[in-house]
């Protein structure tokens, strides 16, 4: 393999890689192979290293040694063999058992090894404060399988595979040329039951240090590489935390003993304050040190914006607030950005608000709030669901005193029905309870008229005994109508229409259904004069009741009904009692008002007979 394979190319990176090499078509014997291996960063590179002899052919047993810093002088077994430039490869050919080589300065040293016709290599760990007590690996191939061990001499009688102390012993160990008899190697073969293809092995040591090398023939080609602990100690670049966080420093397993800044005598040791910590690792052979800075930031303080520690039940719903913003708000650990009392409920519940700053650092913010119970008995004290027009005023009164009332928007102390016109009303009541909880109640009310027969009813009316049909009364302004003939209940109920067909006295009672009564009493005679009975006012207003104009009485001809607006102008014709007028002219209804009206009629049974009438019609709207 010429040299210019192996170049010193420098590589920087500005966070932690792992970098591995390969090279391709190596030629040994008669066989191509690739070959390779993950490098080591430079700070871990040593000056002392040995390489054990594999299998492979002679003249395919090389070693290789990258310079890293200048004028650095390489000794093999004691004696100087190169002196190197930073980049700089020195090459030789393993044909002893072993190797010591030695240098200056921190060098990489790569071992070209194999079976015959299969290479492989391995960057070989340097021996320098190095080595571990116990190893584990796993075998993958029955074929070919060797372990090569380097120790410090006096500790190769304490080996043990899979706790078999038989397998190696110290006189599998020769001296390491060049070393003055501090270390010693062993090249062991093993076969399927010693050591099992498939299954975890650990090799252990009791007493010393050891470098562990495996070399697995793998039919057409070869693996080689090196186990070991580098006794490297980085306890990595300054860390950051957050506050009542906690950082654990670790210094790697496998020492004799540890000393932290803090007293700890562990592997590694946790801290929970900012200061400068550091660890010393005996590795038997040296002492390790290494300085960590830890700073723990504090948390961010949120605070709330808009938080009351009390909350009406009815209050507004609110929008929660903090500072700084865009964290998360929880009520009662469910997720939520709104506060709404009425549905959080009666009672205390917690909120909490959770910021996280830049530096991932998070702080909380809790505030228990109340939501107060409303007013249980709040209600309106002697307000009915209607009341007459003429009914006298009354004072407004609540369960609760001392709040405000108020009909329909303004406020007033009391219900005065003649005031407040006919038709549907609102009463409300704003009370505001101890704690400055404001809470309201209300109530519908209605305004009626008394009631009125807009026939209209005189004292006396006369019925034509011959005319068949009678004559018919209409009432208006009522829920309930009794009509009695002296003390013969003839009618009672909803019916306005009435038709009178014999003479007699009659009684009329009118009941709206909020204590509003009205009655008349009427004596109908008989005499066969038509009756020609009209409302004084009607209401054209589209509600369904009283929307048009009728004639009612007995039977008539020859109708001749006219109505004329103040200007004496005609405006509404009728020649027959059985139509009826809707307040329109031409059309377009007329304006509310008093209007006067003419009619000339004859009765049927004396058609030469002409009777007239005229009076005053008031149009409501």
């Amino acid at each position: 393999m010429p040299p210019p394979h192996l170049q010193g190319t420098r590589v920087v990176a500005s966070k932690p890689i792992a970098l591995t090499i390969s090279d391709d078509s190596i030629l040994t014997g008669s066989g191509w192979d690739l070959i390779g291996d993950q490098l080591i960063p430079a700070h871990l590179a040593g000056k002392e290293h040995i390489l054990v002899r594999g299998f492979a052919f002679q003249g395919a047993e090389v070693g290789y040694v990258l310079a890293i810093y200048p004028n650095t002088v390489l000794r093999q077994d004691g004696a100087v063999v190169a002196t190197l430039q930073a980049g700089q490869t020195y090459s030789f050919d393993l044909n002893n058992f072993s190797t010591f080589l030695e240098s200056t300065e921190p060098v990489y040293v790569m071992h070209l090894s194999g079976h015959p016709n299969e290479a492989a290599s391995a960057i070989l760990p340097h021996l320098s404060c190095t080595g571990s007590t116990q190893i584990g690996f796993v075998r993958s191939s029955p074929d070919d399988f060797a372990l090569f061990l380097l120790i410090r001499n006096g500790h190769q009688q304490n080996f043990s595979i899979n706790g078999n102390s038989t397998l190696v012993t110290a006189n599998d160990f020769v001296v390491v040329p060049g070393t003055q008899g501090a270390w010693v190697v062993a090249r062991k073969e093993f076969n399927s039951s010693q050591i099992p293809v498939g299954q975890a092995t650990l090799v252990s040591n009791s007493t010393g240090l050891f470098h562990l090398g495996i070399l697995n023939n793998l039919g057409a080609s070869s693996e080689y590489g090196y186990f070991s602990d580098y006794a490297s100690l980085n306890l990595g670049p300054d860390n950051s935390a957050c506050q009542g966080d906690s950082v654990v420093l670790r210094a790697g397993a496998g020492a004799i003993s540890y000393l932290w800044s803090d007293g700890s005598t562990e592997a590694e040791t946790v801290v929970r304050q900012s200061g400068t910590y550091w660890v010393e690792v005996n590795k038997g052979t040296c002492v390790l040190r290494d300085t960590i800075q830890v700073n723990f930031r504090p948390l961010p303080q949120p605070v709330f914006n808009n938080l009351s520690p009390q909350y009406c039940f009815n209050s507004a719903t609110v929008t929660l607030s903090a500072t700084p913003a865009g964290g998360l708000f929880r009520i009662n650990g469910q997720t939520q950005f709104q506060l709404n009392p009425a549905e959080l409920g009666v009672g205390t519940h917690q909120i909490e608000y959770q910021f996280t700053d830049i530096n991932n650092c998070t702080g909380q913010a809790r505030q228990e709030i109340e939501v107060l119970a409303p007013p249980d008995d709040l209600a309106f004290v002697g307000l009915e669901e209607g009341y007459c027009q003429n009914a006298a005023p009354q004072p407004l009164q609540a369960t609760l005193p001392g709040g405000t009332f108020y009909i329909d928007g303004q406020p007033t102390d009391w219900l005065q029905p003649a005031l407040l016109g006919f038709g549907n009303h609102n009463a409300r009541y704003d009370y505001r309870d101890g704690l400055g909880c404001i809470y309201q109640i209300s109530q519908r009310f209605e305004i009626v008229g008394q009631p009125e027969a807009l026939s209209p009813i005189p004292d006396s009316l006369f019925v034509c005994p011959d005319n068949v049909g009678g004559l018919f009364l209409r009432a208006n302004f009522a829920r309930q109508y009794e009509w009695r003939k002296g003390n013969e209940l003839l009618v009672l109920g909803q019916g306005q229409l009435f038709e009178v067909k014999s003479p007699g006295i009659y009684h009329l009672r009118m009941d709206n259904g909020y204590g509003c009564v009205r009655t008349h009493t009427f004596e109908v005679f008989g005499k066969c004069e038509p009756a020609f009975l009209l409302p004084e006012a009607f209401s054209p207003n589209g509600d369904g009741l009283n929307d048009i104009l009728e004639i009612f009485g007995g039977d008539f001809i020859n109708l001749d009904f006219r109505v004329f607006n103040r200007w004496g102008e005609n405006i509404f014709v009728l020649f027959s009692p059985l139509y009826s007028w809707n307040g329109n002219s031409n059309g377009r209804p007329v304006p509310a008002g008093v209007y006067y009206w003419k009619a000339r009629y004859a009765h049927p049974l004396y058609p030469e007979r002409i009777f007239e009438k005229s009076g005053r019609l008031l149009i409501v709207r």
